[in-house]
């Protein structure tokens, strides 16, 4: 399950996916003892000082789904991904910057940047790592 974190936690849209597969839970139990994992992206970078922990939020969401429908969280990735005000024509004149307010009154678009998966080893190397985890648990249930 895969979402980003407007607001600090899970967007709507996967939230709204996740509760519409109630009915797969209730008497019957069709996601039990599945394997998935959480792929969060957020703009908050992990460990940001004076900002919520927005990918741990959202992965958490994620993953107690998981818990609560007797499934086997197996893995997460965290991507950087990018304020939605680098975007928007007005992201630097913007009283609600969420740029300055992330990096500071001089930030602009320009220098805040966009953020790639492909530029996150780390993020790229988990997203492998949970792929193949998700294969090692299926394959274990042969």
């Amino acid at each position: 399950v895969a979402g980003f974190t407007p607001y600090s936690t899970l967007d709507s849209r996967t939230k709204a996916f996740i509760e519409r597969l109630y009915s797969l839970r209730h008497q019957y139990g069709f996601m039990q003892g599945k394997p998935g994992g959480a792929i969060i992206t957020s703009a908050i970078p992990k460990d940001f000082e004076m900002m919520p922990p927005a990918s741990d939020n959202g992965i958490n969401a994620i993953t107690y789904y998981m818990m609560e429908e007797g499934m086997e969280a197996v893995g997460s990735v965290r991507i950087l991904g990018n304020n939605p005000c680098v975007r928007c024509r007005f992201g630097d004149e913007c009283d609600m910057s969420g740029i300055k307010m992330m990096f500071g009154p001089d930030a602009t678009k320009e220098s805040v940047g966009i953020n790639k998966f492909e530029d996150q080893p780390e993020a790229v190397n988990a997203a492998k790592e949970l792929g193949k985890n998700i294969a090692e648990y299926l394959k274990s249930k042969e």
